[in-house]
């Protein structure tokens, strides 16, 4: 195993596929793929840098990915364990501050995990589920100081009125109070204009179809 690359930044790009970076180390270029918040941290081309990696294996490849710490790239291998999260979930989900996931797992805290694109309630379900365990461990181990979330449910309707419609709407079509708390709980964050009802039903909907 490749446990980390130290050597030149060569290039970084945002592609489709997501963000990756060559780092150069003895004359050898390792194309790395990193989430948005690793590329962001990254230092400007051509000094210095050292990325923590783990290699997946495929059948038609072997890609490296990496991290800004060895902490994230072990969340990164106990992500993975979950049914349904692959590398680019896993990459997706350690774009949160590591000390929020490791607190939304242990207070089984849905609305946390939601906030990533792509994961909707049924999966974020599954993941405390799989991991709970597994996370207890893994904050012992890496002598993490996490809080235990308290998320409380919002009154939406106190927000504005674009909120409190389309609290209503989700209401109407039979969506439990709980899916509806996350799906907003996501449009909160993800919607530019808060009186926006359709914009708001859209990002809701789609968190809680796990789209």
């Amino acid at each position: 195993m490749i446990s980390y690359l130290k050597g030149i930044l060569v290039s970084k790009n945002i592609t489709t596929g997501g963000a990756k970076v060559v780092v150069e180390v003895n004359n050898i270029g390792y194309e790395v793929w990193v989430n948005k918040k690793t590329y962001m941290s990254l230092p400007d081309i051509s000094d210095e840098v050292c990325i923590y990696t783990s290699l997946i294996h495929k059948e038609d490849a072997m890609i490296l990915c990496g991290f800004l710490s060895a902490q994230e790239r072990e969340t990164f291998c106990v992500l993975q364990t979950v049914s349904g999260i692959g590398m680019k979930a896993a990459l997706l989900i350690l774009e949160l501050p590591l000390k929020d996931i490791v607190s939304a797992v242990i207070s089984e805290d849905e609305k946390v995990i939601c906030q990533i694109k792509g994961i909707g309630p049924k999966l974020a379900k599954r993941l405390i589920l799989e991991l709970k365990d597994k996370i207890k461990a893994l904050k012992d181990e890496l002598a993490l100081d996490v809080v235990q979330s308290d998320s409380k449910k919002e009154n939406y309707a106190d927000i504005s009125e674009g909120f409190k419609e389309a609290q209503a709407v989700l209401n109407s079509l039979g969506y439990t109070g709980d899916e509806i708390s996350v799906g907003l709980e996501a449009a909160l964050i993800r919607v530019k204009d808060k009186n926006d009802t359709q914009e708001i039903l859209q990002n809701a909907l789609s968190v809680i179809s796990g789209g």
